[in-house]
């Protein structure tokens, strides 16, 4: 979206009683406390409302997007949000504001390490690092998540793809936040 243009709101497209409304910028603040919105509000805001991610303007092979985890840890550290597709794709999501600091060139880095970090795991590995993250049961089935009436033909099938993409460091890498410096 370009900078000068002015994101709106319209309800009853086409009807007599259509309304238009702008909407305005939150205010992420200088603190949390100054304005209630902070990286884990944002982080959370994403896992229930994938869809707010342009995935399909990116990549439209990876949708539709299913939430699978939050802050899921890797040897370098904790992957704020991560999405599957039902065949297996796999988004990253790193989020960051604009105040901090490390909003620079340092979350390229960062998200770089993460998917080093996955392109080591095995599907069983990958596994176990959402269970752990979501802090499900022994019985946890990454597959349920993105097909509950999937049969297990097809979670052969995923396991495979998510297996193959993560060995080939296949991952939509997104670095999303309030703001983007002109440096990164």
């Amino acid at each position: 979206m370009l900078s000068f243009m002015r994101p709106l709101i319209v309800s009853g497209l086409g009807t007599s009683g259509q309304t238009c409304r702008t909407l305005t910028r939150v205010a992420f603040g200088s603190s949390a406390k100054d304005s209630g919105y902070d990286e884990a509000w944002l982080q959370a805001l994403l896992h229930d409302h994938p869809n707010l991610l342009p995935v399909e303007a990116i990549e439209p092979a990876l949708t539709p997007l299913m939430s699978i985890c939050r802050e899921m840890q890797v040897p370098s550290g904790f992957i704020d949000n991560l999405f599957l597709t039902p065949d297996g794709g796999i988004v990253l999501v790193e989020t960051k504001l604009w105040r901090n600091a490390e909003a620079r060139r340092e979350v390229v880095a960062q998200v770089l390490d993460y998917a080093k970090d996955m392109q080591s795991l095995s599907y069983e590995a990958f596994e176990a690092a959402v269970r752990r993250a979501r802090k499900d049961n022994a019985g946890f089935r990454l597959f349920r998540l993105v097909s509950p009436d999937g049969d297990g033909t097809e979670e052969f099938a995923f396991a495979d793809a998510v297996a193959r993409n993560l060995r080939l460091g296949r991952i939509l890498l997104m670095i999303v936040g309030d703001g983007i410096r002109e440096g990164v």
